[in-house]
């Protein structure tokens, strides 16, 4: 499970180990500083790479793919965030690398969740592409 703000997100799965992130993006942030000091180089690479205007969303793109592959891995932020590598495009990503000391598998796929315009979420999971199921809920309407 992860929140932001005003919006939650909680990952089910039946046999397989799953990650969620969530973020509220915010565009004062220094972000290529964070990424040159917390993301790998090929990583930190392809933002600067991306154009000018996508450069934040990749930040961000990259930052909730990394928390929620860390939070499927199980051991949180043990795990250097410039330890291994994933995509920061719009498309879903396998981890392109990862220290051989880390007992996670190599086989696993980030996918981006579309929560509205101003976050950013991700979902990690074991092994190639499968099907996700995506359901919306609000609560807006709810009478305590």
């Amino acid at each position: 499970m992860s929140h932001s703000s005003n919006v939650a997100l909680m990952a089910i799965a039946m046999g397989v180990d799953v990650g969620i992130d969530v973020e509220e993006t915010h565009a004062d942030i220094e972000y290529l500083d964070l990424a040159e000091r917390f993301f790998s180089q090929s990583e930190y690479r392809a933002i600067l790479a991306s154009p000018a205007e996508d450069r934040i969303l990749s930040f961000y793109r990259c930052w909730t793919g990394k928390e929620a592959l860390v939070k499927a891995i199980g051991e949180g932020l043990s795990i250097p965030f410039d330890s291994f590598s994933i995509s920061v495009g719009r498309e879903a990503s396998q981890v392109i690398k990862m220290n051989s000391e880390q007992k996670a598998s190599t086989h696993w796929t980030v996918r981006q969740i579309d929560v509205g315009r101003r976050y950013r979420g991700s979902l990690a999971y074991e092994g190639e592409e499968r099907k996700v199921t995506c359901l919306d809920w609000n609560c807006s309407n709810l009478k305590l």
